[in-house]
């Protein structure tokens, strides 16, 4: 798991509520110490700094996925997490022969992996970009490394790479790019369609926006080394 940056101005606003909670716990905590008399020096009061945490762990965790942040619009940032089974074209060989890949993306409200997998290769994402406060579909860029499995091909190698996609506003359809690095300079397209065991998406922002335009010379999806 790694930090990843979005485009929501959200986290520095809660995260002074939770700091002003927090001094409020403490107070309550204190004073209902104090009315019970319980003095002892192996129970002091809870420290402001524990409490915060402890919000914190929580909301980061599992709070901030809750619905009811969402229709207050406190949490605007995407619950992307799930497990998608598609396929990739590359231009490795001309696109003739799509190769069967099992996408996962794990997310908490401050971190996230994205990790791929394919017969030959496994990419894992070290770096996040989430763009959705003005868009309709939520648009992923990252770079990731690609390792190569051992009864890979010889001609194949661990490599760096880039890539972006698109997760359908409902939640059940992702397609992208990708574009990797020195060694391979291969480039394609990724289609996946979400597990139906998965939970729906959970969409920040109106429904009524517009989907943002992804740039024609946006990096490529490179997560498969091919």
């Amino acid at each position: 798991m790694h930090q990843y940056s979005i485009d929501t101005r959200e986290r520095p606003r809660i995260t002074a509520l939770l700091v002003l909670l927090s001094i409020a716990i403490a107070l309550l905590l204190q004073k209902i110490l104090g009315i019970a008399q319980i003095n002892y020096w192996w129970l002091p009061a809870p420290s402001l700094m524990a409490i915060f945490w402890t919000l914190y762990f929580l909301f980061s965790n599992y709070l901030w996925k809750f619905k009811i942040f969402k229709s207050i619009h406190l949490v605007k940032t995407p619950d992307i997490n799930g497990n998608y089974k598609g396929s990739i074209s590359t231009t490795h060989d001309n696109h003739t022969e799509p190769i069967e890949a099992e996408l996962r993306i794990i997310q908490t409200w401050t971190t996230l992996e994205i990790v791929l997998k394919t017969n030959q290769s496994f990419s894992k994402s070290y770096s996040a970009h989430i763009i959705s406060a003005h868009t309709k579909d939520v648009i992923i860029y990252y770079l990731y490394l690609n390792q190569p499995k051992i009864r890979a091909p010889e001609t194949m190698n661990i490599h760096h790479g880039t890539s972006f996609f698109n997760i359908s506003s409902d939640g059940k359809n992702l397609t992208g790019e990708y574009y990797s690095g020195r060694g391979r300079s291969n480039q394609g397209s990724i289609e996946f369609v979400r597990n139906t065991s998965d939970s729906q998406l959970l969409m920040a922002g109106d429904s009524t926006q517009k989907t943002a335009t992804v740039p024609n010379n946006s990096p490529n999806n490179s997560m498969v080394v091919l």
